[in-house]
């Protein structure tokens, strides 16, 4: 927990395929946010597969949010990746009915365990960081008891009306067929498309990050 004694707080879920933790690339983009930003930070070591599922892991992230309702009055939950995944999934699940949290921010999420976007074969050809081999194991362990559609699982089958929701995806990155498609479902969210980036470059210092980066501190800085 990092604490600025701010009236928001921004809880982060780092990505790791669902079986990895946070790693010390998480950790220099999280200080560069906290730097940047002027809210509160609480990064979520979830529990991971194959020994929990998708109800594991939104029973212990809605444990971590329920403890911060009074203390807060802006709740952002922030992902890349799988932690992508699990935001707009949380957004999703009965533990969020009432709205705990409606502003979402997802960095190159994963969005769809049935990997049937015929697209995504072609991008895989370009993608340097991320293969669909075993997302189809991992998507087995982490349903858990659930269909592999439902939205909780495969936030790509969610609504995302009543909630902010900003998504980031550049194009050389096998999620970005299914981000793509999840924003043309859902015209409410703010979708922004990079051109020729890969999976999470929003977490490397280059370049190209910088604009989406600024974009993201603007969010988290101003109310929503």
């Amino acid at each position: 927990m990092f604490s600025k004694g701010s009236k928001k707080i921004l809880i982060y879920l780092a990505g790791g395929g669902f079986i990895l933790p946070i790693s010390g690339l998480h950790w220099d983009y999280l200080d560069m946010l906290t730097k940047e930003t002027e809210t509160d930070l609480l990064v979520l070591n979830y529990p991971l597969t194959p020994k929990s599922n998708v109800d594991d892991v939104m029973r212990y992230i809605d444990l971590a949010i329920s403890s911060h309702l009074n203390t807060y009055e802006t709740i952002t939950l922030m992902g890349d990746s799988a932690g992508g995944n699990i935001s707009l999934g949380y957004s999703q699940s009965v533990y969020n009915k009432e709205k705990k949290v409606k502003n979402i921010i997802a960095l190159s999420p994963f969005v769809d365990f049935s990997l049937e976007n015929e697209e995504i074969t072609v991008v895989a050809k370009r993608d340097t960081i991320v293969s669909p081999i075993a997302l189809k194991d991992v998507g087995e362990w982490y349903k858990g008891t659930h269909l592999i559609t439902d939205p909780i699982v495969s936030p790509i089958n969610g609504d995302y009306k009543d909630l902010n929701v900003l998504m980031i995806s550049g194009t050389r990155d096998i999620t970005n067929p299914d981000t793509k498609l999840l924003a043309e479902k859902n015209p409410s969210i703010n979708y922004i498309q990079v051109e020729n980036m890969p999976h999470i470059f929003m977490l490397y210092m280059i370049p190209e990050s910088e604009k989406a980066n600024q974009l993201i501190i603007d969010m988290i800085n101003t109310d929503w």
